[in-house]
């Protein structure tokens, strides 16, 4: 079932037009179809893993009025940074400086270089596979959770959605989540099909474990040839009244050509993405 859905995803993204920084409109178009479909949800828990400067939390924060918003952010230094220059508390997220893993314990976080930038990504529990391995790269003990162990702070009825990108590490914050993915309506993760992380869970086996949550495919992107976002969502939120249209008009939009040149570039302006937004969600409410 899972190769099957691998595949009816492939042949979705077969349509996308590329050129012209199409990868960045394809991934636009997913958040913004995720954020949609939040909105319809209604979780009373958005976790996000892999947080980095927490902005799909505090976008969520905005959308769910007295939701609970935890962002875990694993590395020190990204956390110690963000937190200075961000007042989390005030956006209502819960912005913490931990990994979520298969374990409530210490684990060692690998991180690695990115030259004279501040800030670093791509740091995993993970080591990087051959060739991509690096010198400068450090290992660091944290402390961990897991997801289920995020259950104990709500209701026992809240439902749940996730935002996963946690550099290669699917399998151990999926597997620590086995109670919570009962609970999940709306998940976006990043996920690979070559490993770029030792070990790593591919594409296919993390679609196995969604499915077997209950948790339907319903879009991707294509961020990179060997890496994309995947957006799942319960049969519950799937039956609600608006997701079917919300999901053609992503396809729709999908399959559009990117404009090239100066055209392009204002359409890609976040100040236009952003006019864009407000426009579509006035539509919804209309409809």
């Amino acid at each position: 079932m899972a190769r099957m859905w691998e595949g009816i995803l492939a042949t979705q993204a077969a349509r996308l037009d590329l050129r012209n920084d199409g990868r960045y409109r394809s991934g636009y178009h997913l958040e913004e179809l995720y954020f949609a479909l939040l909105e319809i949800a209604q979780p009373g828990l958005f976790v996000e893993a892999g947080a980095f400067d927490a902005t799909a939390s505090r976008r969520a924060a905005a959308l769910l009025p007295g939701a609970r918003v935890i962002a875990a952010e694993a590395n020190p230094s990204n956390h110690a940074i963000w937190a200075r220059q961000v007042d989390f508390a005030a956006q209502g997220v819960d912005y913490r400086q931990i990994a979520l893993a298969d374990g409530v314990s210490e684990v060692s976080f690998i991180l690695r270089s990115t030259g004279d930038a501040e800030v670093a990504e791509d740091n995993s529990i993970l080591p990087l596979t051959g060739a991509r391995q690096v010198e400068s790269a450090d290992a660091v003990t944290v402390q961990a959770t897991t997801l289920d162990a995020l259950l104990t702070e709500v209701a026992a009825h809240v439902r749940v959605a996730a935002w996963v990108d946690v550099e290669g590490a699917n399998r151990e914050v999926l597997t620590g989540g086995a109670t919570l993915l009962g609970r999940v309506d709306l998940i976006k993760i990043e996920v690979e099909t070559q490993e770029m992380w030792s070990g790593q869970w591919l594409a296919v086996d993390v679609l196995e474990n969604l499915l077997g949550h209950g948790l339907v495919p319903v879009a991707r992107d294509a961020q990179a040839p060997t890496q994309f976002n995947l957006v799942c969502v319960s049969e519950r939120v799937l039956a609600c009244p608006g997701v079917a249209v919300l999901i053609d008009d992503f396809l729709r939009a999908q399959g559009e050509r990117e404009l090239p040149g100066a055209l392009g570039l204002a359409r890609r302006d976040p100040r236009v993405r952003a006019a864009a937004r407000s426009v579509s969600a006035l539509a919804r409410r209309v409809r």
